[in-house]
């Protein structure tokens, strides 16, 4: 350029590739692949690769640049995911791991060429660290909603986390996924799964998928599992905003990884035809349906009883849940959802649960409770031999369940005197013998497990 002075040289460095294929060499300008229309490439096929919007900025002493926080390691990009929870009015952090690349320059390097793929594993809180190497300059990567026990994406499988970047040894890096529903029902499920792994002393030999829809006009939630070609999968849950937030979120998301768990941990079978196109927690539907969607309620009182507070009113909670406030009058309680949740709670629930009016531990309504391990040991290792041939392995009603957890088939010979039939007249099934389950909790008897089932099925008696 001309100045008072005279000439001043202005210098101008700039990195160029060349990519070399059977039609001979040109310039690219950036290491980007796409260039040989698909052709795979001898060098650095795998990448990866230099992006030319990534922000180069200017050398200093330290590593980092002239902004970086001396608080952080210069090795280090820290920050925080996070998703809008309506019902707190407020952001709040999601876990997930995040895949990502170090980009580092060589001495003499304009651009970066130093590459290193990492994985960051973000905490329940939304923090995380993304570590490189020593000399390394930038961390860019992408957010999944990704853990030890379900995946979340959104509508349709669509991406559902964000994408984090930043200078390393700078500032906290601050990120929100582009799907709050898929957010929130993915933390609520990482952080409910391992309690009921420990409770029922199973656990899913697989992570469980689910899809939520962002979209408020989209109201249903349910477990799924599919079938093609004569093989089953292992299922996924679809859900909604609606269900997803606050303590109906709490009850709806775990309601349904109870069906998940139900089936994947404890070998339950699903029929989509059991309950139909709809159920309700206080109505009479088939044994089939009562009996499932009756252990996904429970499964969700139990587990997650300590958000439900019952905020706001109608909310299932498990004071409710145990008070049995789903049995209507003269109702069959053998096929009503809320009454068979009530007495497989029954069965496990003790002082220290937080099924008080307000949440708080330190009551129970009976004198039973038993390990959720034994609720286990019932659903996957007892049979049923039926009169005319065959056997029972797998427990689809909550009369088989009876006859497993006694030991015992003189249920089937007991009357309801409300109606001169059998309590469990719903099935005309018989059965000829019970063999299992095999072991016995502590203080386990015959009668406190018929008293709970008559009073929380048929209100009839007291519990024990």
């Amino acid at each position: 350029m001309s100045g008072r002075h005279g000439l001043v040289a202005e210098l101008t460095f700039a990195t160029l590739w060349i990519l070399v294929d059977e039609t001979g060499g040109r310039i690219t300008e950036g290491y980007d692949p796409s260039a040989a229309n698909g052709r795979a490439l001898m060098f650095g096929a795998y990448g990866p690769f230099v992006s030319t919007a990534l922000p180069i900025r200017e050398r200093s002493g330290r590593r980092g640049g002239p902004s970086a926080d001396a608080s952080v390691p210069s090795t280090l990009l820290e920050g925080y995911v996070k998703y809008y929870d309506p019902s707190l009015s407020a952001y709040t952090g999601v876990t997930g791991r995040i895949s990502g690349t170090c980009y580092g320059r060589s001495e003499y390097a304009i651009d970066y060429d130093l590459f290193t793929n990492v994985i960051v594993y973000v905490m329940e809180s939304g923090y995380f660290q993304a570590e490189c190497p020593d000399g390394y300059e930038y961390f860019s990567g992408v957010h999944y909603l990704t853990g030890t026990y379900s995946d979340a994406y959104g509508k349709n499988g669509a991406q559902a986390g964000t994408t984090v970047s930043g200078y390393l040894g700078g500032s906290a890096a601050l990120a929100y996924v582009t799907n709050d529903a898929a957010a929130s029902a993915f933390n609520k499920a990482e952080h409910y799964a391992p309690i009921a792994n420990s409770r029922f002393g199973q656990s899913r030999s697989s992570k469980i998928t689910y899809w939520v829809s962002n979209d408020v006009a989209d109201s249903t939630s349910y477990y799924w599992r599919f079938c093609y070609g004569g093989s089953c999968g292992d299922g996924m849950i679809y859900g909604n905003p609606q269900g997803a937030f606050g303590e109906l979120g709490y009850f709806t998301v775990i309601h349904e990884y109870g069906h998940a768990f139900h089936r994947g941990a404890l070998g339950a079978t699903y029929s989509s035809a059991a309950c139909g196109s709809e159920h309700y927690i206080d109505d009479e539907s088939t044994l089939q349906c009562a009996y499932r969607e009756g252990f996904a309620d429970f499964f969700a009182v139990w587990i997650a009883g300590d958000q439900l507070t019952g905020t706001p009113t109608g909310i299932i909670t498990d004071y409710r849940i145990e008070g049995n406030v789903y049995l209507l009058t003269g109702q069959n309680g053998s096929i009503t959802e809320g009454a068979v949740a009530a007495f497989l709670y029954d069965l496990v629930d003790t002082s220290s649960d937080p099924n008080s009016a307000n949440n708080q531990s330190g009551s129970t309504d009976d004198s039973i409770g038993y390990p959720g391990s034994y609720i286990s040991d019932v659903i996957m290792n007892c049979s049923l031999a039926k009169s005319g041939g065959g056997t029972v392995t797998i427990l689809d009603g909550i009369d088989q369940f009876v006859y497993c957890a006694e030991r015992s088939l003189d249920d089937q010979s007991l009357v309801n005197s409300a109606t001169g039939n059998p309590y469990f007249a719903e099935r005309t099934q018989a059965y000829t013998s019970v063999s299992g389950p095999s072991n016995t909790p502590s203080g386990w008897s015959v009668s406190n497990i018929r008293a709970a089932w008559k009073y929380d099925l048929f209100k009839h008696g007291s519990l024990p």
